[in-house]
């Protein structure tokens, strides 16, 4: 179920920001369900985040340095979205 989810979320990025993948070359693991307080207004932040590895095909460099310098995702204020390259 995860996993799906991971992979759908990650296959909609994937178009508009470059790369394509094959999902059966891209593993989904470290599911984290972070909660914790704002500081000032005591409000409460939940979100999830996973770990993908595998590989990914760049199609678009622009699009693809775009979100390697700038990260993928809505939670990147709490360093979620950050991408480790290398070549295959």
């Amino acid at each position: 179920m995860i996993r799906k989810a991971g992979l759908l979320w990650l296959g909609k990025r994937a178009g508009k920001n470059g790369f394509t993948f094959d999902s059966g070359q891209v593993a989904v693991e470290g599911y984290r369900r972070q909660r914790f307080r704002k500081f000032r207004s005591n409000r409460e932040i939940t979100f999830s985040s996973l770990d993908f590895s595998g590989l990914l095909t760049v199609k678009d460099t622009d699009l693809f340095g775009s979100v390697l310098f700038r990260g993928l995702g809505p939670a990147k204020g709490f360093g979620c979205g950050l991408m480790l390259v290398r070549r295959a």
